[in-house]
């Protein structure tokens, strides 16, 4: 088919989603116009006497007008749905469907039975029954134009015989000479095809004007002969059709019934020429097996499978002479057989080929197929002697080319590239660029099988700008990735490390969904893991989180992924530990949470993070707490709330809400802060005692001696705060520290307002310190002077002064306590008329504190009782 011409218009036909190309396919003898794909899309066909027009089930992508440069079809017209052709006069046009594809074939239309090509005789000369009148000139005339035709000498024998017809020659000799003139252009056809025309004509004249001549089966023969060699094929057919028609001779009308078939055949009306030898079947009843291998065929062609496999296995399972099958026929049975699967009928029908007609165009490939089926069948020994001998019978031919690469390719490893490309060096001369690709693809595995890396990347990088476009570019490509995958593999075990990320990178940017990606990936992220590994161990814990962390969020292949959330969860934990260590608390507690969040209870290490992060968590409210920054103290509870929660520590539990209750309360939210106090559990913090005794307006709950001195300071002072009666019970119940629960009621009673409540209170403690040695705290003389003070301003002068004496004997220091005592003890030595032991007070004053603001109040009191006492003398 190499002589014949493809042309592919630029002309899509789009259905549903795909595009349909339009193809050309023509030669002087017929044209076949194939639309690929578009078998199932047409929904009618209406032929006219020169036109054919196609109805599609959808509008064609556009509309498209033109006239062909073709002897057969000469107008294409697309609008809307339809697509027209317009014929030639004289031409023959059919639709066909073959496989997925629409075809029509148009070829020269058959002429009439009454068709007269002429050579210049109108009429018989000769008629059945006349007498032969001898003439010697004419007989010495045939004579020599029989030698010259002998000879080879074709244009000198038809010289003479034209000459000899020009002559004034009987009948009998007429017709003599006209169909060895017949012979003369016939063989002079091989020269020019002209002559095969001219031999046509010769016989159609014969056989118009002899119809009784005993040369008459003879002219009809070589008449349909001529045509068809003349490529005057549907004239042939016509000829074949009339031999059989009026030649009696059996073995001669199978021949033009055959003729007829093939002449369809060359003309590619395969239908035609299938219901063709389906007729010959009919009419004769012998030579069957053969005809129906070549239907086989012939359906093979069309791509009907089915049919041509039924046609075929019909001729196997009994005795048949194969050896009547032609080459084609057999040749085809062992491609369908193949096809389904029949693989040991497969090698009999290729075996069968090269058996009967080893100088067959196929016989080479039906050797080379036939070492493929051995090899399907899992006969690696005889495959490779078929292979073998392949090429040594056909070492130019595409079948030993082809056996030659294949048997390379069974054997790579068996020899070095040298040896290879000597053994494949027709093959790497072909002109045949799918062997050319074949050959160099074999030369590329070589080596790629010898680890000659840089040549065999050479060799790809020459192939590709080559062959860019061939089917064998991902077989070469595949070479290419499994070479940027040994480069990684060799580096990475040399320790090449950032080599083999660069390898690595090299292959997953030009192939990104290479097969081997996951091996490459498996490499890369050894050495990133490695490097991030060793950056872990040098401590530097953020940095390791935040790559593994973008690491894992970009890479949509983590191939071990156990493997990096273990050093995610390692490198968390350092992190945590490490400022935890340092005593960063708000830091070590915000990545503390990170950890949960990340890890949840699948943490390696989350024992130990949650154990910190409770730690942490209570140092934070707690320091806020102590810094009375009650409302950050709610704040870090609720932010903390799964960690409190999630927490198996019930003392944690409790204590942090106790905490956060009491600052519920100090920001006047009761109701809250109660709610919140009730879930605590049995752990009683002091916080919890005094956030419930704020709450239940001063009822104590609990054994107060239980506390220890700062606790019970504290909850004094924050009880103070409500009501210092709460405070003052809570001091008169603790038993188990007299003195620092007399110096807290004490403290209480210097901020009561309420006099009478401060001087029974103040009353209280002055009777506790001066009866009971045991309550009688540091500083504790400072009760009498308070209890001194308190009496002179009730006017109870005696007392005061009773009460001021026992301070100042017991209190020493030269301070503004003590200036303030001897004020009070002369003001109350004043009031009882006493001016003496005022003076001795004031005067004590003045000379022990004379720096004391109570100084220059007992000057002027010393002046007035110095002014009174002139008065009276």
């Amino acid at each position: 088919m190499r002589n014949i011409g493809f042309i592919v218009f630029a002309l899509l036909i789009v259905f549903t989603a795909n595009a349909q190309d339009i193809y050309l396919k023509k030669n002087r003898f017929f044209t076949e116009l194939v639309i690929a794909g578009a078998a199932e899309n047409i929904k009618d066909v209406k032929k006219g006497e020169r036109t054919i027009t196609l109805l599609f089930a959808k509008n064609l992508s556009a509309g498209f007008s033109g006239r062909l440069d073709d002897r057969f079809i000469s107008k294409i017209t697309v609008k809307g749905a339809t697509l027209t052709l317009d014929f030639a006069e004289d031409t023959d046009f059919t639709f066909m469907t073959e496989g997925v594809d629409a075809k029509i074939v148009a070829s020269r239309k058959k002429k009439a039975d009454d068709i007269k090509l002429g050579y210049g005789i109108e009429e018989a000369i000769i008629k059945k029954g006349s007498g032969i009148i001898e003439n010697a000139e004419a007989d010495r005339q045939l004579g020599v134009a029989d030698e010259l035709m002998a000879k080879g000498a074709h244009e000198q024998a038809a010289v003479t015989l034209e000459g000899l017809l020009a002559s004034d020659i009987n009948n009998y000799y007429r017709q003599e000479a006209l169909f060895r003139l017949g012979n003369a252009y016939y063989e002079m056809g091989a020269k020019s095809y002209k002559n095969y025309i001219t031999a046509s004509q010769i016989f159609d004249d014969f056989i118009n004007l002899y119809p009784d001549s005993y040369l008459f089966r003879d002219a009809l023969v070589r008449s349909a002969d001529s045509k068809e060699k003349a490529d005057m094929y549907y004239e042939a057919i016509f000829a074949h059709e009339k031999i059989i028609r009026l030649v009696q001779n059996e073995n001669i009308q199978k021949n033009s019934s055959r003729k007829i078939a093939e002449i369809y055949q060359t003309l590619g009306q395969t239908d035609r020429a299938i219901e063709a030898r389906e007729n010959y079947l009919k009419r004769f009843r012998d030579d069957r097996d053969p005809q129906a291998a070549i239907i086989g065929m012939l359906y093979a062609d069309k791509g009907d499978t089915d049919t041509a496999f039924r046609y075929f296995q019909g001729l196997t399972g009994r005795k048949i002479d194969y050896s009547k099958f032609t080459a084609d026929s057999l040749y085809a049975m062992g491609e369908v057989f193949d096809k389904r699967g029949r693989t040991e009928e497969a090698l009999n029908a290729f075996r069968r080929v090269f058996g009967f007609y080893p100088s067959h165009e196929k016989a080479d490939m039906a050797m080379y197929r036939a070492a493929q089926m051995y090899e399907k069948m899992g006969n690696r020994k005889q495959a490779d002697t078929q292979l073998l001998d392949t090429v040594k019978k056909h070492p130019a031919k595409s079948g030993g080319l082809l056996a030659s690469i294949r048997y390379a390719n069974s054997h790579i490893s068996d020899k070095n590239t040298q040896d290879w490309e000597k053994f494949l060096a027709p093959a790497l001369a072909s002109k045949d660029i799918e062997i050319l690709e074949q050959a160099d693809l074999m030369i590329i595995k070589s080596l790629f099988n010898e680890k000659t890396y840089d040549k065999a990347l050479e060799r790809i990088e020459r192939f590709g700008r080559r062959s860019y476009s061939s089917p064998l570019m991902p077989a070469v490509y595949e070479i290419k990735q499994k070479i940027r995958l040994q480069q990684a593999r060799q580096a990475y075990d040399e320790t090449r490390f950032d080599q083999a990320q660069e390898y690595v990178g090299s292959l997953l940017k030009e192939f990104p969904d290479s097969p081997y990606r996951l091996e490459a990936k498996t490499i890369s992220q050894a050495v990133s893991y490695g490097k991030t590994e060793a950056r872990y161990k040098n401590g530097d814990f953020r940095g390791v989180i935040d790559y593994i962390e973008n690491f894992l969020t970009g890479e949509t292949e983590v191939i071990e992924p156990a493997k990096w959330n273990s050093l995610l969860d390692n490198a968390y934990f350092g992190m945590v530990k490490k400022d935890f260590d340092a005593a960063r608390v708000p830091q070590a507690l915000v990545n503390a949470k990170q950890y949960i969040a990340q890890f949840d209870n699948d943490g390696t290490h989350i024992k130990e993070i949650n154990s910190m992060a409770e730690r942490l968590t209570l140092t934070v409210i707690r320091r806020r707490f102590e810094s009375d920054r009650f409302l950050d103290v709610i704040q870090a509870y609720s932010e903390n709330q799964q960690i409190i929660d999630s927490s198996p520590q019930e003392p944690f539990k409790d204590t942090v809400k106790a905490y956060a209750a009491f600052s519920l309360y100090k920001m006047s939210m009761p109701d809250k802060a109660a709610e919140l106090l009730a879930a605590v559990g049995k752990t009683k913090t002091p916080v919890y005692w005094l956030t419930s005794l704020l709450l239940d307006n001063g009822d104590i709950n609990f054994q107060v001696n239980s506390l220890d001195p700062e606790t019970l300071v504290f909850l004094a002072d924050e009880a103070e705060k409500k009501n210092p009666d709460t405070a003052v019970k809570l001091l008169n119940e603790y038993t188990k520290d007299p003195k620092l629960a007399a110096k807290q009621k004490f403290k209480i009673s210097k901020n009561i307002s309420d006099d009478a409540k401060r001087e029974q209170l103040l009353v209280r403690i002055y009777q506790d310190v001066s009866s009971d040695p045991n309550k009688r705290f540091v500083g504790y003389e400072e009760v009498s002077l308070d209890m001194g003070i308190l009496y002179y301003k009730k006017n109870s002068f005696r007392p005061a002064v009773d009460a001021l004496s026992v301070f100042l004997k017991s209190y020493a220091p030269r301070d503004d306590k003590r200036a303030e005592g001897l004020y009070y003890m002369g003001k109350s030595y004043l009031k009882l008329k006493d001016n003496d032991n005022a003076v001795k007070n004031y005067m004590e004053l003045l000379e022990s504190v004379p720096s004391s603001v109570y100084a220059s109040a007992a000057r002027s009191e010393l002046e007035e009782i110095q002014w009174r006492k002139s008065l009276t003398n």
